[in-house]
């Protein structure tokens, strides 16, 4: 069940006339010095830079389209702006569902996605009847994310903008920006046609499995929902379905909006996808997407590529044409991106590369100033910083995952008793969205770990057999409880000792590159446009 709040902190709406401004003429001098004739000076002969000249920045998160500039000047404009908006999305249902008697399953407030729009601005011109052009959308966002709001989220962040060293961002950049133009090729027939120009800024995606199936059972629900009529409708139509079918076919689609150009400025996407089950059965039946999930990928950067389309009726047709010119340009030209998203994959062309500097290093640095030795310094640190870096992250991924493991185990085999305070850090993500800043706070979580693990074990084994024998239980049944609890006591100082070094190497990690700590804490910890409320 979705749910929105808007919040407008400065909105402006305004209805104006634009002035005819009379055109100035600018003599024409031959070349050459002024000589004896002084100059002309005009003032403010050049107009300040419009939102609609703005349009041909791309690095401005602006659209680099001619075409979008406006002919006719507009009689007619509302803007709405400084608005910011939360969408959120639960799980289960507060509609009554007719395959269930009717009945709901109510909404599921441990699921919970929230999309945050910040800094939007709304604008919608209006231009003078008898003109080609009728009016023009403009919506752009300074921000956009996508956080996880669930119990049980594996990470915060899901989807956002993609910083990096390569792609700086300008500081009046929008995240986000559509221009939706509509015109009239013939101004004597009231038929509209669309032009559609859509840019993005570079976008990173974090996506957990769980994250995915809850949009697509989500959405999927939504769109059942609205084709539940059509059905309805062949069903009481009886002999003449067919015909009725085709009539109500070809009425939608003349009631459909026709684009007659369609622009998607390149977009650079990061990707990682942490997969959490592969479904055998769809793979047996020929459903080879499921390979996807045989093994995270991580760092995945994909260049979608500008897709230009002409003559498409209605946004579902847009969203086929834009996701099928992207899957076709990937599969033809960036499977290598791909495969480089595989950890093991990943590690190697990172080592290479600290390898590849043992020779270039010298040989740079030898037709620069003639000294080999700094050169091959140069490069057998880079080497053993590559070297020690993957080794830090293996280990990190290692330690987390056999972390995971015992924990489960730990519940598994035994359960711990309800009077004995279990600590905070008993969810699995915990281990992960813990951040340290450095070696000395990871050092500092990692001794906290293994305390608790020691004093659970001793809670365990101790306390909750005591407890029973000052009871009046007898010595028999505390001693049974005690034996029944050797299990855990024993997976719980391992587990212990696993989180201990997943929080040790995970500091010195972040010690020693600061771009993945830089990543990671936006991942598990990500800053928030406004404080949840």
């Amino acid at each position: 069940m979705p749910e929105i709040s808007v919040g407008i902190h400065s909105d402006e709406l305004c209805r104006y006339k634009l002035s005819n401004e009379g055109s100035r003429e600018i003599e024409r001098g031959s070349g050459g010095w002024y000589q004896d004739n002084s100059p002309k000076v005009l003032e403010n002969h050049i107009s300040e830079e419009s939102e609609q000249t703005g349009l041909k920045k791309s690095s401005d998160g602006m659209l680099p389209s001619k075409d979008s500039l406006l002919d006719n000047e507009s009689c007619g404009r509302v803007i709405l702006k400084k608005i910011d908006l939360r969408w959120r999305i639960y799980g289960g249902s507060d509609w009554l569902d007719s395959k269930e008697n009717n009945q709901h399953s109510g909404r599921d407030t441990a699921v919970c996605l929230e999309l945050a729009l910040s800094g939007m601005k709304f604008q919608y011109d209006i231009f003078p009847v008898g003109g080609v052009q009728l009016s023009k959308m403009s919506v752009s966002v300074q921000d956009f994310n996508l956080y996880d709001r669930s119990r049980d989220a594996p990470w915060k962040l899901v989807l956002g903008y993609y910083q990096s060293k390569g792609h700086p961002r300008e500081s009046s950049s929008k995240a986000f920006r559509l221009d939706l133009e509509a015109v009239r090729p013939d101004p004597l027939t009231p038929l509209e046609e669309y032009r559609l120009h859509i840019a993005f800024l570079p976008t990173k995606l974090h996506l957990h499995q769980s994250q995915l199936d809850f949009l697509v059972g989500f959405f999927g629900s939504q769109s059942s929902l609205n084709d539940q009529s059509p059905n309805h409708y062949q069903e009481l139509e009886g002999s003449n379905t067919s015909k009725s079918l085709v009539h109500h076919s070809i009425s939608c689609e003349a009631l459909l909006p026709y684009f007659q150009k369609l622009d998607i400025w390149p977009i650079l996407v990061r990707v990682d996808y942490s997969p959490r089950r592969v479904d055998l059965a769809a793979l047996r039946c020929g459903k080879y997407v499921e390979l996807v999930n045989l093994v995270p990928w991580k760092g995945v950067e994909l260049n979608l590529k500008h897709v230009h389309a002409a003559g498409i009726y209605g946004w579902g047709s847009v969203c086929e044409t834009i996701i099928g010119e992207w899957l076709e340009d990937i599969s033809h030209n960036q499977i290598h991106k791909i495969l480089r998203g595989l950890p093991p994959v990943r590690s190697l062309i990172a080592v290479g590369a600290g390898a590849a500097k043992l020779v270039s290093s010298p040989v740079e640095n030898y037709k620069k100033d003639r000294r080999v030795l700094k050169g091959m310094q140069r490069g057998t640190i880079a080497f053993l910083r590559s070297i020690s870096l993957e080794a830090v992250g293996l280990g990190v991924h290692l330690a987390a995952g056999a972390h995971d493991i015992l924990l489960q185990a730990e519940y598994i085999l035994a359960s711990v008793p309800t009077s004995v305070t279990l600590p905070e850090t008993d969810q699995s993500t915990d281990v992960r969205s813990n951040q340290p800043q450095d070696a000395q706070q990871g050092i500092k979580q990692a001794y906290e770990s293994l305390s608790d693990g020691l004093g659970k074990s001793a809670a365990v084994l101790v306390q909750s057999p005591l407890k029973k024998y000052q009871r009046g239980s007898g010595a028999g049944p505390a001693l049974a409880a005690a034996v029944r609890a050797v299990p855990a006591a024993a997976i719980a100082p391992a587990s212990a000792c696993a989180s201990a070094v997943h929080y040790a190497l995970l500091g010195f990690r972040n010690s020693l590159d600061p771009e993945r700590k830089k990543e990671s804490m936006e991942k598990y910890c990500p800053t928030q446009p406004w404080e949840e409320d």
